[in-house]
């Protein structure tokens, strides 16, 4: 049976928020002689975020009066692509092998076989490094998230300074500092 990799929440999350970070995010515990793809493709649909997000999607959807519907909340869709066997799902360096087979005779070549995404990673380093770095010392000092309590103001700045200089290259703390930028602006 494969072993899960441990939930852990960020270095700067406050104490007593631990709790509602893993209840949150934990997967549910893996069913006994499953295969991995499938395995994995039921750890997505059973997990507890997908119910919350589709809520919410449909809130929105219906404030604009529009209807929502998304294929992957299909059950039929669901049933099918949990039933397909993992060799026909997953083929060692290609992904998106069933939505690949499915586009073939609708996209060019070129297009279903491309090897990966074009990711902004680099962009985004220049601009938490460089362009905006005052803009965001700004937003970690007096914090009003440490002030509601859910964030350690001082290990936030310090995962941003290593970052700065280097150590790491996880930018995770990115959506902490969009939190206190809504915070001061809406609360």
């Amino acid at each position: 049976m494969r072993r899960r990799k441990a939930v852990s929440p960020c270095a700067w999350l406050a104490k007593g928020c631990y709790e509602q970070y893993y209840e949150y995010f934990a997967l549910p515990a893996p069913l006994p002689m499953m295969l991995p793809g499938r395995q994995m493709r039921l750890d997505i649909l059973r997990h507890r975020r997908i119910n919350h997000i589709a809520e919410t999607m449909n809130l929105e959807a219906g404030e604009n009066r529009i209807e929502f519907r998304h294929p992957l909340l299909d059950h039929r869709l669901m049933e099918f692509a949990v039933s397909l066997p993992t060799m026909q799902t997953y083929r060692t360096g290609i992904h998106k092998v069933i939505l690949r087979n499915a586009m073939r005779d609708y996209l060019p070549d070129e297009v279903v076989s491309l090897g990966a995404k074009i990711y902004p990673g680099a962009i985004a380093d220049r601009g938490l490094k460089e362009r905006a770095q005052s803009k965001i010392w700004g937003l970690l000092t007096n914090m009003r998230a440490t002030a509601l309590g859910f964030i350690d103001e001082t290990r936030l700045q310090e995962t941003y300074r290593s970052y700065l200089v280097g150590e790491h290259t996880d930018a995770s703390f990115w959506y902490t500092v969009t939190l206190e930028d809504w915070l001061r602006r809406y609360f």
